[in-house]
């Protein structure tokens, strides 16, 4: 018997494909104290598996917090946290035991609000780290963290490091103006290379003129065309916030980055900086007025990390 071109023969067998994903549930909480903490589980290996695809989203740094200065002097808003790196690899089946523990880094957070009279800002914190495998140490795999942001002084408020080496770098934080203007805007490029994720944008300053600046906008993934872009808040205003989903399909979705939060000189608290999605920086806050503002503008809280597992028959 002869078949046409193109024509199918049997008998077939659908390919196995198993999916796991481990990120952290609504509402963590990220780092407390300068150190990042971490969602631990398990990936057991199906007992058909030929192969497997491991995609890993490094955790971000959360934003710093505006200053709280005197009128007619320099007040800058905080610096927005650097985003995580991305990191994929591919194992043969036989080569990867029969469980491995997974580590998923939560977002920084990020610096906390300041109530006292001509006093910096807080810093953000790092991310956690991310890994496939027994330790930082010992892994399979592993994505490196995003930095958190400077809190806001009287002549700047940098940005967080970005996460640096693995496949695809991060992006670092976005400054604060030195000047007291407008916070800087998020970023979703790099001289490293191509990447996923995005920084936060700076929180707003307040000029020597006393004329109070907005947050600087967050990102998108370069990839994510169409999406929206968090807006960076207006005086007195907080940041925009990415969203925490993980929109996956084949594979993990990096989130938005969180937005910068605007300056303050009423009696109205300046703008905190809006939280990260997925791998993203944290907003930095907005400056704010002695006396008369009660506070300045809180860092926004980074993105959490995600590890990605998908295992072919």
């Amino acid at each position: 018997m002869s078949f046409p071109p193109g024509t199918l023969r049997g008998p077939f067998t659908m390919p196995l494909v198993d999916v796991q994903v481990f990120k952290a549930p609504p509402n963590s909480v990220g780092g407390v104290g300068g150190v990042a903490t971490v969602i631990t589980g398990t990936w057991t290996k199906p007992v058909w598996a030929r192969y497997v695809e491991i995609t890993a989203i490094g955790a971000g740094g959360g934003g710093g917090s505006g200053r709280k200065g005197a009128a007619a002097a320099v007040r800058c808003g905080g610096g927005g946290g650097g985003s995580g790196t991305t990191m994929f690899l591919k194992y043969r089946a036989a080569d990867l035991p029969a469980q491995v523990s997974v580590t998923v880094g939560l977002g920084g957070e990020g610096g906390a609000a300041q109530a006292t009279n001509t006093t910096d800002g807080n810093a953000g914190t790092a991310g956690g780290d991310t890994f496939f495998g027994e330790s930082l140490a010992t892994n399979y795999l592993h994505t490196n963290p995003g930095g958190g942001g400077a809190g806001g002084t009287a002549t700047s408020g940098p940005g967080g490091a970005a996460g640096s080496g693995n496949v695809f770098p991060g992006v670092i934080g976005a400054n604060a103006s030195a000047s007291g203007g407008n916070g800087g805007n998020g970023g979703n490029s790099s001289a490293g290379g191509p990447v996923m994720t995005t920084s936060g944008g700076a929180g707003g300053g307040i000029t020597t003129g006393d004329v109070e600046g907005i947050g600087g906008n967050g990102n998108v993934p370069q990839f994510q065309t169409g999406a929206t872009v968090p807006a960076g808040g207006a005086v007195a205003t907080a940041g925009a916030s990415a969203s925490q989903e993980n929109r996956v399909y084949t594979s993990p979705v990096a989130g938005s980055s969180g937005a910068g939060g605007g300056a303050s000189k009423t009696a109205t608290p300046a703008g905190a900086g809006g939280s990260g999605g997925l791998g993203g920086g944290g907003g930095g806050g907005g400056a704010a007025l002695n006396t008369t503002t009660p506070n300045s503008g809180a860092g926004g809280r980074g993105g959490d990390g995600v590890v990605f597992v998908v295992t072919y028959g």
